[in-house]
């Protein structure tokens, strides 16, 4: 493992290849804010908002 660079909580891709097992480290990278904004449609997030009505008690300021 110290050979292939593979550290506890590496995740790791599993083939099946020709009747063996192939194990691959798993490249992860962290999107950017445009890239995460791309994937729904230009919005940061699947968020609506929520009516919950007119304020009342103490939340009215």
């Amino acid at each position: 493992m110290n050979e292939l660079g593979i550290r506890v909580n590496d995740t790791l891709l599993m083939e099946i290849e020709d009747g063996k097992i192939i194990l691959r480290k798993k490249t992860f990278r962290h999107r950017s804010l445009e890239e995460r904004a791309a994937a729904y449609g230009g919005k940061l997030g699947p968020y609506t908002e929520y009516d919950w009505g007119e304020p009342e008690g103490r939340e009215v300021l």
